[in-house]
C-alpha cells in the first residue's frame, strides 16, 4: 500500500519544482525515477501547467512559445536560429522521442493544441512557415519541409531551393 502511494506521489512532488533552468532539469530527473519510458510519461505533462521536458531534450531559441501541459520526450531537438520566425506549441502538444523541429531565417512553426508528433519526425522550416492544426496525429518518421529543390545536374541543391 505504501509503495503504491509513493509511486503516485513521487512524480507529483518533483514535477511541481521542475523547469527549464539547471535545477529544474535535475528535479525532472528525480520525477522520472520509477517511470517507464514513452507513453506513460505523458502523465507527467498533465501534473503541472509547465508540462514536461525531458532532461535529454535540447531546446534552443529566444522566442519559443509554450502552451500548457506540453510534453517533450527524450532526445527531442527544438532549434530556432537567431533572427527567424516563431516556434509556437499549443496546449497539450506531445513531441515524442528523436523528433526535430528546426526553424531558419524565413521560417516559423505553429503546432495546434492537442497535436502529437511521433518518434523520429522532422519539421524543418527555412523558407516559409509551417502550420499544423489542432488534434493532429503525425505518424512516426514523417518529414515536413517548407522548401523544395530542383533537379538540375551539377548544381548544388542549396542553390536550387525554391519556395513552394
Amino acid at each position: 500500500m505504501l509503495k503504491e502511494k509513493l509511486k503516485w506521489y513521487w512524480p507529483r512532488l518533483w514535477m511541481r519544482l521542475s523547469g527549464f533552468r539547471y535545477v529544474g532539469r535535475m528535479v525532472t530527473r528525480l520525477a522520472l525515477i520509477g517511470m517507464p519510458p514513452f507513453l506513460q510519461r505523458t502523465a507527467l505533462a498533465r501534473m503541472t501547467p509547465r508540462g514536461f521536458i525531458s532532461p535529454s531534450a535540447r531546446v534552443h531559441g529566444s522566442t519559443i512559445k509554450w502552451g500548457s501541459h506540453v510534453f517533450i520526450d527524450d532526445r527531442v531537438l527544438i532549434y530556432q536560429e537567431p533572427v527567424c520566425g516563431p516556434v509556437e506549441l499549443g496546449d497539450r502538444v506531445k513531441v515524442f522521442e528523436d523528433a526535430h523541429i528546426i526553424v531558419g531565417p524565413e521560417g516559423g512553426v505553429h503546432i495546434g493544441s492537442g497535436t502529437s508528433i511521433h518518434r523520429g519526425c522532422q519539421i524543418d522550416s527555412y523558407k516559409a512557415p509551417i502550420w499544423v492544426g489542432c488534434e493532429v496525429e503525425i505518424a512516426a518518421r514523417c518529414d515536413f519541409q517548407s522548401f523544395d529543390h530542383g533537379i538540375a545536374p551539377n548544381e548544388p541543391i542549396a542553390k536550387q531551393l525554391v519556395m513552394p
